[in-house]
């Protein structure tokens, strides 16, 4: 147990500091194959489920699904229950980043009754921590009060692991009251005891967290340093599940300085990654719904930017899907474009068929027709 937890921690955390989630995979798949080879059922089971880690946090979220669903399947055939409590806890945060609550919250209250089960304060602490958050989302305060203090009596500093991540929820459950004091000297602590070389600041969690909370305390330069810092190790890390919410706060603080082009820039960016990331969101209902509540965070827009205009003048298609549309014009195969976007093959599929959806047509011919028309396959069209 304490290997899955180090693990977990040295994904989340510390690993991307030094290198980005991309870098990482190939480890992951390695020791996968490894666990194959070897028939350590229980070893693939949980290799299954950082592999799933590594895709969620770079919002390669069909990719996500499919190695965590596997993991949870086997752990459920071995009769694993540490690994199966690990998987419903990957399914619990993959459905919390697409926003769609009610699995998430019903996938990781499974995790925590299995972490009872067993016994692991470690785990209880952890899936209470993300539970919490479903209920945060859900503006459900006391009950994401409840499940914590439950997890960890408040007078606990945070030692372990466990009870760092309870905190930190504690952090956004204060943020989310109104109490951006409490907050700021909750991840002020953390930051402080960080193991991490950088003294914490290059966990971008922790600095998102304390720009907010300085933001609302009115200390807007320092909040602007700290989310800055956030969103470059967060572009770094190729982290664009949690790039586009760092870049809707910076956006908000700049709106709340009037700085209307740095503002109007983040918020674009912001809808730019909520538009690349459901591209690669698995079922049409699904990525429906993680497209509406997500931009239900962005605030309305009372005039087009350019890059709205140039969405409206393409029939709705995003800068990367025009992308998508001017290769295929070119007579690209999936691979090929996969290749010169550098994005997988199912990402490109999938940006094939948002094109598909929103031009209103069922081949790919008719979208280099309209492409050509257009004028995208001309390198310089926008």
């Amino acid at each position: 147990m304490a290997g899955c937890a180090i693990g977990l921690y040295w994904i989340e955390t510390l690993a991307p500091a030094i290198t980005g989630f991309a870098e990482l995979l190939p480890y992951g798949e390695r020791a996968l194959k490894i666990t194959r080879e070897i028939g350590q059922r229980s070893g693939e089971a949980y290799a299954l489920d950082v592999l799933g880690l590594c895709y969620l946090c770079l919002g390669e979220y069909a990719q996500a699904l499919e190695v965590v669903r596997k993991g949870l399947h086997l752990a459920e055939e071995i009769g694993h229950r540490q690994w199966l409590l690990v998987g419903h806890l990957g399914m619990g945060k993959l459905y919390f980043e697409l926003l769609s609550l009610t699995e998430a919250r019903q996938h990781l209250e499974q995790a925590l009754a299995l972490a009872h089960e067993i016994g692991s304060r470690y785990w209880t602490c952890y899936a209470s921590a993300f539970l919490a958050l479903a209920h945060i989302a859900r503006q459900d305060f006391t009950q994401a009060g409840s499940i914590l203090d439950s997890a960890l009596d408040p007078a606990t500093p945070a030692q372990t692991l466990g009870q760092r991540m309870v905190w930190y929820v504690r952090a956004e459950l204060a943020l989310a009251n109104g109490d951006p004091g409490l907050a700021l000297q909750i991840v002020d602590q953390l930051i402080t005891s960080s193991v991490d070389p950088a003294g914490g600041q290059s966990i971008p969690r922790l600095s998102k967290a304390r720009g907010e909370a300085l933001a609302a305390l009115g200390s807007v330069a320092e909040a602007e340093v700290s989310l800055q810092a956030a969103q470059e190790v967060a572009r770094v890390q190729g982290a664009k599940p949690l790039l586009w919410r760092i870049c809707i706060a910076l956006g908000k603080l700049y709106q709340g300085q009037a700085r209307e082009a740095e503002a109007g820039q983040a918020f674009s960016t912001a809808r730019s990654l909520i538009e690349e990331l459901a591209a690669n969101v698995p079922g049409e209902q699904l990525r429906q719904h993680f497209l509406a509540q997500a931009t239900v965070l962005l605030p309305k827009q009372h005039s087009r930017t350019p890059g709205r205009a140039a969405r409206h003048a393409f029939a709705g298609l995003t800068v990367r899907e025009r992308e998508v549309a001017a290769l295929i014009a070119q007579g690209k195969s999936t691979r090929e474009m996969a290749e010169a976007l550098v994005v997988s093959e199912r990402t490109v599929e999938s940006h094939v068929a948002n094109i598909m959806f929103k031009l209103g047509v069922r081949s790919r011919s008719q979208v280099a027709v309209w492409a050509a028309e257009k004028g995208l396959a001309d390198p310089a069209a926008p």
